[in-house]
């Protein structure tokens, strides 16, 4: 198995070598629109199809991922740096994963502002309204309904801080997870 990774990845590197995979932005603008001169396919040792490689204006072009796939190397695209890196334990890798937790970690954030609110809203103005009416009803055949609408105030207000507690934990959780990547 180790013996066609490491031919895939000589084939790689001789492509890149020798076919003079341009890395820099304005080769890369160059490519756009160019006519494709010739297509090389890329095999494994067993002679299985791993990609194909087309030649524009004299270089020899791979798409990376299905190299890193045949090659059994991980790969990782950090959109953010513009990067491809290939290989375990990776900074891009931790970067991508940290973005992404940031970005889980301002959503849940977002929710718990709106759940705290909405636990501020019932405490202060729902339920002591409900109270009021349900109180103002006694003994009167009304009773039973506001009762009931207290019953049910009471209860959105439990779930809501039942969902509180939930998004406070997720919370933790991401900045537990955020810490961990950046030690």
């Amino acid at each position: 198995m180790k013996k066609w990774s490491y031919l895939v990845a000589g084939i790689l590197i001789g492509a890149m070598l020798f076919g003079g995979i341009p890395a820099f932005a304005d080769t890369v603008k160059g490519i756009l629109g160019a006519k494709v001169t010739g297509v090389y396919t890329v095999k494994k040792a067993n002679g299985a199809k791993v990609a194909e490689g087309a030649i524009l204006n004299g270089s020899t072009y791979v798409p990376v991922r299905a190299i890193s796939e045949a090659a059994g190397i991980p790969l990782t695209v950090d959109t953010k740096g513009k990067v491809i890196v290939m290989g375990e334990g990776t900074s891009a890798t931790s970067n991508v994963q940290v973005d992404e937790l940031n970005i889980k970690k301002s959503a849940v954030s977002r929710e718990i502002q709106s759940l705290q609110g909405m636990v501020i809203l019932y405490e202060t103005d729902i339920i002591p309204r409900a109270q009021e009416a349900a109180k103002n009803t006694k003994g009167t055949e009304s009773e039973a309904t506001y009762q009931s609408r207290l019953d049910e105030r009471t209860k959105e207000l439990e779930k809501y801080k039942s969902d509180l507690a939930e998004a406070q934990k997720q919370l933790a959780e991401i900045e537990a997870q955020i810490a961990e990547f950046q030690k």
